[in-house]
């Protein structure tokens, strides 16, 4: 998701790099659109609030709409961009940090691999 936003996340230059590498690979629409259609900056794009969260941001929003640390969180996402150190402000307010790996087994969610962004949505609908 943050590939596909064409945001930036104060990463620098070497960030920049990385993206646009991953956008080639995953998203080769998107990287041909860049280069023949004039896009909002990134910077225009955090403005209006067109970024997702990074989870120090989403820290802040949850601890502001007054949820407490037993709130349960699922994190939906299968990589977290930057990795699971990233997590540390989110884990360390809300520990209950719940992902499908943590629901079901292997066994269970092999029907679902392999559709990137199709596994949340399919597990709601788990019985």
């Amino acid at each position: 998701m943050v590939a596909h936003s064409l945001c930036e996340y104060g990463g620098g230059e070497e960030e920049r790099k990385e993206l646009e590498a991953y956008r080639e690979i995953h998203f080769p629409a998107l990287t041909l659109l860049k280069k023949t259609t004039k896009l909002p900056s990134p910077a225009m794009l955090r403005e209006e609030g067109l970024c997702p969260l990074t989870p120090e941001e989403a820290v802040l929003m949850l601890a502001a709409l007054g949820f407490g640390r037993k709130t349960h969180i699922f994190i939906a996402g299968a990589n977290i961009y930057g990795g699971r150190s990233r997590l540390t402000a989110l884990t360390n307010l809300y520990p209950n940090l719940v992902t499908k790996e943590k629901l079901l087994s292997a066994t269970e969610l092999k029907p679902f691999m392999n559709f990137s962004s199709q596994p949340a949505p399919r597990l709601m609908h788990l019985p």
